[in-house]
């Protein structure tokens, strides 16, 4: 160490800035990495090259700042008392205030630097080895996380809790119990097989790892208990640990308790790398690529030519794509070697599934100058030909890519997306190794928070949950009334919701499409042949199409004054289809024709371009409404069919927007963002306990809504339910909040009329939401008022519900007619 800095007590800042400028920096500098310039005030500012941020991911980012921070630690550590305290200390924090910081502002608390900083370097302090192991610490993205953790990862595993396995301390749901667990992930897994399948599978993987490691004195009973009602990725850290041992409230043991524990779970881990470097040897592990023939660059016959000859082909100027630092080109021609495996797409269709069999380049004259082949042997012909419609990626077959490598953190979604749909085989089969998947880092609740931030920094401002309202309303049912006054950000939501998910209409995926008055059947949408039988496309036909084709995506259709013209005509068509959607064999949902194909008459140019148009499962129709004299009103059978989301809040005053808020950039998600996992109540079989919960307290609902006739049938309840599930998995609302929209949305609706039954069932339904009022006597005239002031107490249930039912009663009073509209 250089004696300016040996004693760091003592030392200057001018010293360890110079020795920072003279030796880590110059050697950095000199290769464009980090570089250096002068503020405005002549100080100095180091900045990453800015090439090198745009090959950055958000994660790789989020590292290196990580990494500033450890290091800056490490430095004021030597002269910083905080620095001393333990393990501990620190848990017996995390145990008796994380419950209560839940309560109190996310943003720069003090117990998110507890969990990402101070543990993190706790741990490094203790026992981890800075050279060997990465740790990371996390209590969510936004709002607070309902089981937070700290994990600790052997790169030659895994580096991130997206795939692997690794320890995890987890804090249970209540803050009472800390959990040290081995454990592995499940987000991926849940979303490709469900979550009967996917619990089934992690636990076989946990009992294959405990009979193949001595687990000494931790529990491998798969008891631990991270509390009720949770999130599914909570449950998932349930089912996926393989052993663990727990620390309770008041009991949190010695630290050299706490270090032992620790020392003994990593020999643990340390056994399981152990085996899965035995057999077969990881350098033996092959890599995976993706190899595509274009439609636009072969011709059949070549297609048919090459891969008789048994040859991959690619061009020797394909540039590089994704995170790849070399050419697409010099990949194929270098860094794919014998044993490699590749799956082989003709355009975005998946052929076979092959296996290098040589590192020798074959010139292909025939083809042209710049072009090579590779030789290789077939494993398998794809089963059958389906559409890609799983997360987007750089290797999957819909992405212009011609030669990429699957990178090592994605080999269990290449496995769950290509291997196992298209050749009904998994990479353990094909190289004897078994890979684990992971959970997505980022959780839906931490995306819905990024959404917020996005729409907030458009200088929009809504309801405290609106957003996540939304949301739920899209994936439960993909179509949405929004109603209210005119100016409220209607439409405007719509947009920028589209835009904060990656559907914008400059890429084709969102489009507002204003209604018009003299619309009066589907032609107006789909398209009509005219005189001459040609035909003549709709308002919506070419998006519905272009969404079908591009089903890794979501599509937003955006029907402006939707009520101008009678849904019940022009819409009609629409609202039957989505009722037949079912998922297929491959979890693709699919509906009956929206258009068949005998729709095109004689016009065959037309019957080409769009054939049969299905309901695709990408698509999220929404319907902006006004309420006045120049619109038409709904009929059951639209309300039925829709949530229907009223907007009466605008609040005038400017928004401080956070920085957090201001530097939020729009996001990619793929469509299983928004995709249903229920489209009928049979897939809701592993929350049986809760649905029939839900549905008691629907029945108690339902039988008041029969005073007066109007009470609900199975599509209403069942598509409640679908939105409590979804609510009840992310976590995003209070359960009775929930419920609360959906009373709004889904039944109130639907109430109007001017008979006395009417007054009488909303009397007895505003008890159900808030309780009684005073002096309940149906007959008096002065009830609303009364019911408005009982609507405000802290003891009312369903608030929004109950204010909605006041305003309701007051306008029977006064009108002698009452109905949900304004």
């Amino acid at each position: 160490m250089d004696a300016r800095i040996a004693n760091i007590e003592t030392s200057s800042v001018e010293d360890v800035y110079t020795i920072i400028l003279n030796n880590p920096f110059k050697y950095i500098s000199e290769r464009k990495y980090i570089l250096q310039r002068k503020d405005a005030n002549g100080k100095d500012q180091f900045y990453l090259n800015s090439q090198l941020v745009q090959e950055l991911s958000q994660e790789d980012l989020q590292d290196i700042r990580a990494l500033v921070d450890t290091k800056l630690e490490l430095y004021f550590s030597g002269i910083d008392e905080k620095s001393t305290i333990n393990l501990h200390d620190l848990f017996d924090r995390i145990l008796n205030e994380y419950i209560h910081s839940k309560s109190e502002t996310f943003a720069n608390h003090a117990m998110g630097k507890l969990f990402r900083q101070d543990v993190v370097e706790a741990l490094y302090k203790s026992i981890i080895d800075r050279d060997k192991y990465l740790v990371k610490g996390s209590v969510g993205q936004g709002t607070w996380a309902t089981v937070p953790w700290v994990s600790i990862f052997d790169p030659r595993v895994t580096t991130s809790a997206t795939h692997g396995v690794y320890i995890v301390y987890l804090l249970s749901a209540d803050g009472k119990t800390l959990y040290l667990t081995l454990n592995q992930g499940c987000t991926d897994l849940n979303n490709s097989v469900g979550k009967v399948e996917a619990i089934r599978q992690m636990r076989q993987v946990a009992q294959k790892v405990i009979s193949s490691v001595d687990c000494g004195n931790f529990e491998t009973s798969n008891s631990i208990s991270l509390g009720n009602d949770l999130p599914s990725l909570a449950q998932m850290y349930e089912a996926g640990c393989i052993c663990f041992k727990k620390y309770e409230q008041g009991k949190v043991p010695s630290e050299e308790v706490l270090r032992q524990d620790l020392s003994e779970l990593l020999n643990i881990y340390q056994q399981y790398v152990a085996l899965q470097n035995e057999e077969p040897n990881p350098s033996m592990m092959p890599s995976f690529w993706k190899i595509s023939h274009g439609n636009a660059v072969f011709t059949s016959e070549e297609k048919a030519f090459y891969e008789q000859k048994r040859l991959a082909v690619v061009a020797a100027d394909i540039k590089k794509k994704g995170r790849s630092k070399v050419p697409q080109s010099d990949d194929f021609m270098e860094n794919m070697k014998a044993g490699d495996v590749f799956y082989l797409c003709y355009g975005n269709s998946v052929q076979y599934l092959c296996r290098l069999t040589s590192n020798e380049l074959v010139p292909c004259p025939e083809k042209g100058q710049i072009w090579f082949g590779r030789p290789y042997e077939m494993i398998a012909k794809a089963i059958k030909q389906i559409p890609y419609s799983g997360k987007s990626y750089w290797w999957e077959p819909n992405n212009n890519s011609t030669c990429i490598r699957v990178p090592e953190n994605d080999l269990f979604p290449f496995e769950q997306n290509i291997l196992k749909p298209y050749f009904d085989i998994s990479i353990e089969e094909l190289t004897g190794q078994m890979v684990v998947g992971g959970e997505e880092e980022m959780s839906v609740k931490d995306t819905i928070g990024r959404i917020k931030n996005y729409i907030t920094a458009k200088g929009f401002s809504y309801n405290d949950g609106l957003i996540e309202n939304f949301y739920l309303s899209l994936k439960s049912k993909p179509f949405i009334i929004l109603a209210g006054t005119s100016g409220t950000g209607k439409t405007r939501l719509v947009k920028l919701f589209a835009e904060a998910v990656g559907s914008t209409s400059t890429n084709g995926r969102y489009k507002l499409v204003p209604v018009r008055p003299d619309w009066s059947d589907s032609s107006d949408l789909f398209g009509h042949l005219d005189l001459n039988g040609k035909f003549v496309p709709g308002a919506i036909i070419d998006f519905v199409k272009k969404a079908e084709i591009d089903l890794a995506h979501p599509y937003f259709l955006c029907l402006d004054e939707m009520n101008l013209a009678r849904v019940e005509y022009y819409f009609s068509d629409v609202l039957s289809i989505i009722e037949t959607r079912d998922f297929d064999s491959s979890g693709k949902i699919m509906s009956d024709p929206l258009v068949p194909d005998t729709y095109f008459g004689t016009d065959s140019d037309a019957n080409r371009r769009y054939g049969k148009v299905s309901l695709p499962e990408n698509l999220y129709i929404i319907g902006t409404v006004n309420m006045d004299e120049t619109t038409f009103p709904f009929s059951r059978k639209v309300l039925d069919r829709a949530n229907t989301i009223e907007f009466s809040y605008v609040d005038l005053l400017p928004q401080l927007i956070g920085e957090e808020a201001e530097n939020e950039s729009a996001q990619d998600l793929p469509n299983a963002f928004l995709k249903t996992k229920y489209l009928l109540l049979s897939q809701c079989a592993t929350e049986t306990e809760f649905v029939n919960e839900l549905c008691v307290e629907l029945q108690k609902i339902n039988r008041i809504l029969q005073y007066s006739n109007t009470h609900v049938g199975y599509r209403v309840r069942d598509e409640i339910v679908f939105y409590m599930l979804n609510n009840k998995n992310d976590e995003l609302l209070n359960r009775d909040y929930a419920l609360d929209n959906e009373i709004m949305q889904k039944i109130l609706p639907r109430i109007q009329g001017s008979s006395t039954s009417i007054k009488n069932m909303l009397c007895e339904l505003f008890k159900h939401c808030a309780g009684d009022y005073e002096g309940y006597q149906t007959e008096d005239h002065n009830i609303g008022s009364k019911m408005y002031k009982a609507a405000q107490s802290a003891e009312c249930r369903y608030k929004q519900s109950a204010q909605k039912i006041a305003f309701m009663v007051r306008r029977y009073e006064e009108d002698g007619f009452t109905s949900y509209w304004l």
